[in-house]
């Protein structure tokens, strides 16, 4: 487990970078949680993901804009959410730039969204870098500060959880037999 660890925080920040380009928030939340125990820079952990997360959806907009026609036939499963992203892109584009960051199954379909509008790329561009500097800066420090909190609580009352486990065990086992009987 060790070695896992170990090497997690030795190439966490390729990962980190690899898996924001898609808009992904496990490395970055893994990164956070390894940073309350480990030494790891929480700085270059939060540029890494805003830099990956920009390059990504920057890709899926040039991609969308110069092969629009191409691409069409992959987005018509999506064609609802798509043509809702476009209406509301043409009201308020940062507000739903920034919201579709945190709101799965919206965040490749923003930059697809702002192709179909036609959007100028520098103004998506810094709509995109806002969005994608307060994603990964939040999405980092909730991880950081929850496993600092549960890692503070664990070691204040360790001494009740066994009486904790099995209450929560108990809990979902009651829970599972109640929801049988419905």
């Amino acid at each position: 487990m060790q070695e896992f660890i170990d090497s997690f925080v030795k190439y966490g920040y390729i990962l980190v970078f690899l898996y924001s380009l898609g808009g992904g928030m496990l490395a970055l939340l893994a990164l956070g949680v390894f940073s309350s125990a480990y030494d790891i820079n929480p700085y270059i952990s939060i540029f890494v993901a805003f830099i990956g997360n920009l390059a990504g959806n920057c890709l899926i907009y040039f991609l969308m804009k110069i092969n629009k026609n191409e691409y069409s036939k992959y987005v018509f499963k999506y064609k609802r959410k798509v043509a809702l992203m476009v209406v509301l892109f043409r009201k308020n584009a940062f507000i739903f730039t920034l919201i579709c960051k945190f709101i799965y199954g919206l965040k490749t379909i923003s930059p697809i969204a702002s192709a179909l509008v036609k959007m100028r790329f520098d103004k998506f561009f810094i709509y995109n870098a806002i969005s994608c500097f307060v994603w990964a800066v939040s999405v980092f420090y909730t991880a950081l500060y929850a496993a600092s909190f549960i890692k503070n609580t664990f070691e204040q009352y360790s001494s009740y959880a066994p009486i904790v486990l099995f209450a929560i065990l108990f809990l979902i086992f009651l829970f599972f037999k109640i929801k049988a009987r419905k």
